[in-house]
Order: structure tokens, then sequence, then C-alpha cells
């Protein structure tokens, strides 16, 4: 990979030409985010690298502002995935990255009464 000239607020960005691509999205390693209760939250290329431009793609995490350790799934991490709130519980759930399982957001009727 080669690396280029960062574009804010991102700081490790490289040359999209340079970079493989697969069908969801560039062929880099795949992050996992590790939850509590051992589950992971897996982020393949196409939602970790951002073409910013036709000369660059950045990978699509940024430094966190504060003093308080935490993570942030951002909405770039987030897209085409489904979230599902449990009010009772209070818990978080949502799939995979629905591309990776052949489908899209717009597989699913949101209109219909649960």
């Amino acid at each position: 990979m080669s690396r280029v000239t960062a574009v804010s607020p991102f700081e490790r960005c490289y040359d999209p030409t340079k970079l493989p691509q697969k069908l969801l999205g560039y062929l880099v390693p795949q992050i996992d985010v590790m939850l509590e209760g051992g589950q992971n939250f897996t982020v393949l290329g196409g939602n970790s690298m951002v073409k910013v431009n036709a000369n660059t793609a950045c990978l699509g995490f940024v430094q966190a502002a504060g003093q308080a350790p935490a993570a942030v799934i951002g909405g770039f991490q987030l897209e085409n995935r489904l979230l599902v709130l449990d009010v009772e519980k209070q818990q978080l759930g949502f799939t995979t990255f629905l591309n990776a399982i052949g489908l899209s957001c717009s597989s699913f009727n949101f209109t219909l009464a649960a």
C-alpha cells in the first residue's frame, strides 16, 4: 500500500489505485472491535476505507477528543447494516455487512407495521 498526504480529519491515507478491490470494497485487513460480552463488531474494507477523491482513500477512523476512554462506531461503519434496539433488555443488536450476504437496505420494506 502506498501512503499519500493525509486529508483532514483522517490520518492514514493511501493511493486507491494501489489498493486491490473486491465486491465489498477495498481488499484490506478486516477490523474487529471487541464488544462487552465477547462479541466482535467486524468492519470490512467497504466500511473502513473512505474514498476521498480519485487519488486518496483514507482509513475511516478519527481520534476522539476528550479524556474518557471510548470508542464510537460512526455512521460510515454502520452503513449497510440493520440495527435493532431492544429497549426492554437495553441492548443494541446489529447485522453483518448486508452486502456480504447479498442484501442491501433496499431489500427490506420498512413501511410495514411490526
